[in-house]
Formats: C-alpha cells, sequence, structure tokens
C-alpha cells in the first residue's frame, strides 16, 4: 500500500492511527463529515461530470439520486451515462434537475464505504454527496473507538479528508446540525470562514450593530479594509453556493411532490459491476515524477536536512496532484506516482510540481502516458504504468514528457508540444512518438 492511499487530512495537517483522540469516549454519540476520494463506479461518473452534483440515498440495493446539473444538456448526457452503465431511470425530470433510481445494482470491489461503517457500528445518514470524483458523509458513531475502526479500513481504499468532528449530547443535537449541505462551503477560505465568524460573534452583523467594521477588524490583527474584503469574498461564495435552495424557497418547488410507489417488473436482480462499467481496469492519465540527481543532493546537504527537504516536496507534490483532481497512487522515494482523469490535468500537474521544486533549490522529471489501468488494492499495474515509467526515465532535469497518445488527446488546449522523436521503450513493443509538453506563452 503506497502512501498517496493511506492518507489523512485535516484542519491540523496529516495524523496517523488514533484519528479522533479529541473526542471524549463518555459522550452519547460523535458526529463526523468526512470527504472520500478513492475509486468507485459512481465516483468515476462525477469526474466525468465535474459541474454536476450528485445526492445519493440508500444503499446498493436501490440507489436513489437527486442530480442537478448546471444545465439541461449536461443532465441529459448524466441520465444516458446512468442508463448505459447502471440502468438507472428517471423518475421525475424538471428543467435540469432529475429524480432517478439504480436497481438492484451493487459491486463487490472496491468495497462500498457505507457497507463498512455498518460492518464497524458507524451508521451513515443520507444523502451522501458525490461531487468531482468526491463523496462526502455524514457519519454518527457511539465512540471514537467505532470512528477510528472506519478510519483505518477506508483509508485503505483512497484519500480521507476529515471535515469536522464533534461531540453531540444528544441525538436532537446530530438532527438540528446537520441541516447545511458540505458543499454549501466549497470554495471558502480559512480567513474568509474567521472573517465571518468574527463579524457575527462581535456584533457587526446584529440590526443595529453592536461594534464597527475597524473594532472588529482589529481583533483579527487585519485592516479595516482587508477584513471587509474577506468578509464580502466569503458571504458571496455561502450566497453561491446556497443559491439553488434560496431560489426553490420562492418558487412551486417548496411545495411537496408525491411520487407514486414504483411496481416491479421483473424478479429482484443483482447487476454486476464487469456487465457495465468495470472498476478494475479504468482509462487513466498516468504521471510518473522524480527528482534529477536526488543522491548527489542528499550528499550535499546530509541525511537530515535532505530528509526535511524531501518530505516538504512530497507533501508539496500531494497537494498539487489534488488540486488537479488526481489521485496519488504512492510515492516512489523521491517522485510520485498519479493518475488523472483527463490528461491536460495530468501535464499541468507536473509543470506545476516542476515550478514548486525549483523554488526549493529541486530539478525534477516526469513521464506521462494515458491507457488503461488495472486498479487492485489502491495500487495500479499495467503496460500504461511502464509506458509512464519508460518514458520518464528518457526526461532530463526541468522536462515533462508525454507519449503520443497523450499529446493526440490533448490537442487544442493551451499546452504545447515540441516532438522528441521516436523512441523504443525498454520492454515495451514497437517504437513511441515522445513529446515535450509546456504551457503555451501568452500573446
Amino acid at each position: 500500500m503506497g502512501p498517496g492511499t493511506d492518507t489523512l487530512r485535516t484542519a491540523r495537517g496529516r495524523v496517523n492511527g488514533n484519528y479522533f483522540r479529541g473526542v471524549t469516549e463518555g459522550m452519547p454519540v460523535v458526529e463526523a463529515r468526512i470527504r472520500v476520494h478513492h475509486p468507485c463506479p459512481y465516483c468515476d461518473l462525477s469526474v466525468e461530470f465535474p459541474r454536476t452534483l450528485f445526492n445519493l440515498w440508500c444503499d446498493n440495493r436501490r440507489d436513489v439520486f437527486l442530480v442537478s446539473s448546471p444545465e439541461e444538456g449536461e443532465l441529459r448526457q448524466v441520465l444516458a451515462a446512468f442508463r448505459d452503465s447502471f440502468h438507472g431511470r428517471p423518475i421525475v425530470q424538471d428543467g435540469a434537475q432529475a429524480l432517478l433510481v439504480v436497481p438492484d445494482f451493487e459491486w463487490a470491489d472496491p468495497p462500498s464505504v457505507t457497507g463498512l461503517a455498518r460492518r464497524t457500528g458507524v451508521w451513515a445518514l443520507p444523502p451522501v454527496l458525490y461531487h468531482g470524483g468526491r463523496e462526502t458523509y455524514h457519519f454518527v458513531a457511539p465512540t471514537r473507538s467505532a470512528l477510528n475502526r472506519l478510519m483505518a479500513r477506508v483509508r485503505r481504499m483512497g484519500e480521507v479528508e476529515i471535515l469536522s468532528v464533534l461531540d453531540r449530547e444528544g441525538l436532537g443535537t446530530v438532527r438540528d446540525g446537520g441541516l447545511a449541505p458540505a458543499h454549501f462551503f466549497d470554495g471558502l477560505t480559512a480567513k474568509q470562514t474567521r472573517a465571518m465568524v468574527s463579524a457575527y460573534e462581535g456584533g457587526l452583523l446584529d440590526v443595529p450593530a453592536h461594534r464597527g467594521w475597524a473594532e472588529v477588524a482589529r481583533t483579527q490583527g487585519l485592516s479595516r479594509s482587508t477584513f471587509g474584503e474577506h468578509l464580502r469574498k466569503g458571504q458571496h461564495r455561502l450566497l453561491v453556493n446556497s443559491y439553488p435552495l434560496l431560489k426553490a424557497r420562492i418558487s412551486d418547488f417548496e411545495r411537496p411532490q408525491i411520487l407514486p410507489a414504483l411496481p416491479s417488473r421483473r424478479p429482484p436482480r443483482r447487476t454486476p459491476l464487469q456487465e457495465t462499467r468495470e472498476p478494475d481496469r479504468l482509462l487513466k492519465t498516468v504521471l510518473f515524477t522524480d527528482i534529477v540527481d536526488s543522491t548527489r543532493r542528499a550528499s550535499e546537504l546530509g541525511d537530515r536536512a535532505w530528509s526535511q527537504l524531501l518530505e516538504h516536496y512530497l507533501a508539496t507534490a500531494a497537494t498539487a496532484v489534488t488540486s488537479f483532481r488526481g489521485k496519488l497512487i504512492k510515492s516512489t522515494g523521491d517522485g510520485v506516482l498519479a493518475t488523472f482523469g483527463i490528461p491536460t490535468r495530468a501535464i499541468r500537474c507536473a509543470l506545476e510540481l516542476r515550478d514548486r521544486a525549483r523554488q526549493e533549490g529541486l530539478e525534477t522529471r516526469a513521464g506521462l502516458h494515458t491507457g488503461e489501468c488495472l486498479v487492485r488494492e489502491g495500487d495500479i499495474e499495467g503496460v500504461a504504468v511502464h509506458i509512464a515509467s519508460r518514458v520518464s526515465s528518457r526526461a532530463h532535469g526541468g522536462e515533462v514528457l508525454v507519449s503520443g497518445t497523450v499529446r493526440d488527446l490533448s490537442l487544442g488546449s493551451d499546452i504545447t508540444f515540441a516532438s522528441e522523436g521516436v523512441a523504443a521503450l525498454r520492454g515495451v513493443g514497437g517504437d513511441w512518438r515522445i513529446y515535450r509538453a509546456e504551457r503555451s506563452l501568452p500573446m
């Protein structure tokens, strides 16, 4: 298991083992919001349609989705993908939103997070939110030990981000505290959040206001203008995220809609995943990176300084991969192996990693190839992985080399490609076109 799939992030950074040691064992319930990034059929679909929100109720026996797309054209594509991949059918459609059901669908690998929760005595409260390749869960557990057991299992499947962990004195607080969907807070920065909290607690938002802007800003060590900018941007982000629900409150959508029971037209059946989307074999863009002359740099800096520099670089690499919607598979010692759903994101990530490494006085090289990968227990295998590795080995310091396949799939983007000729890759048959990727220069 590579460290890329064994990653847990909280507001205070990376932690290991006892994830919820701040929670009191004797509390009646413990509530947590967790975001997971791991390969699963529904996550893969949300990667294909990153502008669409998928809210899931029920479980893998009969899944019910409320799908919200930005426009009707994209919704039609989403519904077609559900029909072709999962035999899903819409029940109600209204503009760019639809309620659809996926009948009797389940898969054994990868295991579902809700299934793991049930087996560890933790309850997942619906809905589960799928967005951009990540799924957000609202968990309630009787003890921190149960949550720790669940996190230990989920971490074997992919990256886990702890959004919040709260002690609850009773189930009533769980009911009242979970009204805001997790995606309401997407895009909020820490500075914007602190500005809104301090404005509320300081009485700035009272009517009439009990304190002035400058006075509240001073409590945060900010000027009035800087504090005001953070506050306005945070308020704007919350309004953008909550706009669909606010709009619905002044429309007819607030009236309840009664849906008739759906009669069964055929005997119960299970649709094996292999008949639809084959999650164990996925088309991915594979990225290999490593540090040039790492042995020499380690000798120059000494073990302790080199270890600190390398740890900082690998943490930076993990952040960059996540920001470009990739999946960090593992560390390769002085580099990383990652996969991406879209080739251009993989290239931009490699260029970003090169630039960040140079700021630390390091020179990196990278190689990419797009092909079918076999996903096995969080790692990836297959010819595509070997080709990406061979392409990377041909790169010099500062170069991002890609196969002809990646270049062909990226035509029309803002990335330029310079031919490096044709090469025979060791262990891989045939001749391969190699290109050097760079950002387009502004006109």
